[in-house]
């Protein structure tokens, strides 16, 4: 099944693209916010961007009672909520840009590890893989 037809079953609609030199600026001011609320982590505000940048993101029609955005593995993608303004965006973003950068991924772009145990679970059992779970409190991204 491919990622639109994924979208759609779960009720997410894209309507666009968000445009580049938005996720540049939403992109640039996390990893500032990462590495400061991080200092003794040795984490690198370049190195951290490059990661971000290249996250795709997309305003979408969602249903009513999902989250305001949403972080799709499968595509290293961002998707929000239609109604959030462009300068709200970052607001939201960080929690999902949070779940980007704990996924580890090998090089044919396979899932390895990701903080939320329902996805990497359903991941490796729909691909018939044996898996080890080292649980991250969801609540710490908050």
């Amino acid at each position: 099944m491919n990622i639109e037809k994924d979208l759609v079953k779960d009720g997410i609609i894209v309507t666009e693209k968000i445009d580049t030199d938005i996720i540049l600026k939403i992109t640039k001011s996390i990893s500032k916010k990462i590495v400061e609320t991080f200092p003794n982590f040795g984490l690198n505000t370049d190195d951290i961007f490059s990661k971000l940048f290249s996250l795709n993101m997309y305003k979408a029609n969602m249903p009513e009672g999902m989250a305001e955005a949403n972080y799709c593995y499968k595509n290293s993608s961002i998707y929000f909520n239609s109604h959030i303004a462009n300068e709200d965006l970052e607001e939201f973003a960080i929690h999902e840009c949070l779940h980007f950068l704990q996924e580890v991924k090998d090089e044919n772009n396979n899932i390895l590890y990701c903080e939320d145990q329902t996805t990497f679970e359903t991941y490796c059992k729909n691909n018939n893989l044996k898996y080890t779970w080292k649980e991250t409190n969801e609540n710490y991204i908050n």
